[in-house]
């Protein structure tokens, strides 16, 4: 996925000691039943003008995210792992069924 572009629709999660440096974009999803919903993010850096878009939105609000991905240790992850960079944050329309599933 190194440099890459990608484009998805994701839930915000801004956890509080990210600051205003990044969030997480990711998707509930359920692997096998309702007990094991869990959500699901890659770390998502910020410039200072994606840090501002990002500030309008509140948790479990969706957006369309654009971001480039790179392959980077992140202390969250225990290693290496997949970080995108912000390039574009836009509203998002919740999807009739908003959970992702892996069956």
């Amino acid at each position: 996925y190194e440099n890459k572009t990608i484009k998805t629709l994701a839930v915000v999660y801004k956890p509080k000691e990210y600051k205003k440096k990044a969030f997480v974009p990711g998707r509930f999803a359920m692997t096998c039943c309702a007990d094991d919903i869990r959500f699901i993010g890659f770390k998502c850096m910020l410039d200072k003008k994606m840090a501002t878009v990002i500030e309008n939105y509140e948790d479990r609000q969706f957006i369309n995210l654009v971001a480039t991905a790179k392959v980077e240790y992140v202390k969250e992850y225990g290693g290496p792992g997949i970080v995108l960079y912000a390039v574009d944050i836009t509203p998002g329309v919740k999807p009739e069924d908003d959970l992702v599933y892996f069956n």
